[in-house]
């Protein structure tokens, strides 16, 4: 009898954890929904550019998977690290990488304090509130979150596979950040770091549905935050992609990169990007930072598997 009670307590308690954590996964997923990409193929790289690691051009094939459709909050973080107790590398450190107007091109500075709740300093009166992409993260805080979630970072070619939408430009929409007269992303206008025009509305962070979706319904596709990706950056990922289209005749299938490194891919571009330094906002420009780095522009969402 006491062998029958243990063991009932026992599953009570593991049905308590499992149910608790199917409400969680079922409550993130209603605050951002999971879009349904379906696969197929596109022509990743350009020829033309002044950056090598973005060439050759190569045919990727891509399966089935869903995606987010905004980037990660910071308020659905906030939930993240409330039901996990999970610490971020920037809380861990105490500073966050940090820029703001009036700074030179290419400056960034540790900002005791910033965080994820306060990307750019507890002192700080720029605003940012629970509606706007979570940064100040790592890419092993992003990891963390989505496998939380029972999700991953997206590869990088899945990232630009979604981001593109079956667009063959520079942006979802074309090859002007503008469509019809009106900025479709937020990155930074201005002659330099010093002043910014803030022709597309924002200075700095956006809320993560302030400008329209692309066609198949993701905001923020591009601009805003550079996006994490699961790869480990290589300049030479094209080449050996292209290479090995050459022998097969085929596409690439889903390819994950490199197998270690030090460093993630970024794609997208951010508030920061602007035309006179980075340049890299868009569908072609791969960024990269350390595993360990949180930037006060950097984000993430998260893919989930097609098992069907």
């Amino acid at each position: 009898m006491k062998n029958i009670l243990q063991f009932i307590l026992i599953l009570a308690i593991f049905l308590s954890f499992a149910l608790s954590a199917s409400y969680f996964i079922y409550k993130q997923e209603k605050e951002n929904k999971l879009i349904f990409v379906k696969g197929g193929t596109f022509t990743r790289g350009r020829i033309v550019t002044k950056r090598p690691d973005e060439s050759p051009v190569h045919r990727v094939e891509v399966s089935s998977f869903y995606y987010q459709e905004t980037l990660v909050t910071q308020r659905q973080y906030k939930e993240f690290t409330k039901q996990s107790g999970y610490i971020t590398t920037a809380e861990t450190k105490g500073a966050c990488l940090i820029s703001v107007e009036g700074m030179k091109d290419w400056e960034w500075f540790e900002k005791k304090g910033a965080n994820y709740l306060h990307p750019f300093g507890i002192d700080s009166e720029i605003e940012v509130n629970e509606d706007y992409p979570v940064v100040c993260l790592s890419y092993l805080d992003a990891k963390a979150y989505c496998e939380y979630y029972q999700m991953r970072l997206p590869t990088e070619a899945e990232w630009e596979y979604a981001a593109r939408a079956g667009s063959k430009e520079r942006f979802p929409w074309g090859e002007s950040p503008t469509f019809n007269g009106k900025y479709m992303l937020n990155f930074w206008q201005g002659e330099d770091h010093k002043n910014a025009n803030s022709k597309d509305g924002n200075k700095y962070l956006s809320k993560v549905k302030a400008y329209p979706p692309n066609v198949w319904g993701i905001y923020d596709a591009v601009g805003n935050v550079w996006q994490f990706t699961d790869d480990f950056y290589d300049p030479l990922t094209y080449l050996q992609a292209s290479e090995m289209e050459k022998e097969t005749g085929k596409p690439i299938k889903d390819p994950k990169g490199p197998l270690d490194g030090n460093k993630k891919v970024t794609r997208g571009g951010s508030w920061w990007c602007s035309e006179k330094t980075c340049n890299g906002y868009g569908l072609y420009f791969r960024g990269k930072v350390f595993t360990y780095s949180a930037f006060n522009n950097n984000g993430f969402r998260c893919v989930k598997d097609n098992n069907n």
